[in-house]
């Protein structure tokens, strides 16, 4: 931050100038957020609830195949989630 008085460079937190003693500006209350970021309260994409959405089925599934011994329904939980996680280990390498 610069002093609006004589422009000297005012270190961080400092309420006054070094150089003339005028009483510095305060700085934003928030750091400035990169361009292109998402704010922590935006909403989850639809990929996002999908890929949710599909790792609580397959679970459901696997588990309750493998705990009834409905063991089809194990085998497309099991799917479902080898899905799930091909599709996040490749998804961030596919442009």
């Amino acid at each position: 931050m610069r002093c609006p008085k004589c422009q000297t460079v005012v270190p961080h937190g400092a309420k006054y100038c070094p150089r003339c003693g005028a009483r510095a500006e305060p700085g934003p209350a928030k750091p400035p957020m990169a361009a292109g970021a998402i704010p922590s309260n935006a909403p989850i994409p639809h990929v996002g609830r999908l890929f949710i959405v599909a790792t609580v089925v397959g679970l459901f599934l696997l588990l309750l195949g493998l705990g009834t011994g409905a063991f089809p329904a194990a085998w497309i939980g099991g799917a479902i989630l080898a899905v799930v996680i091909v599709a996040l280990i490749v998804g961030h390498h596919v442009s």
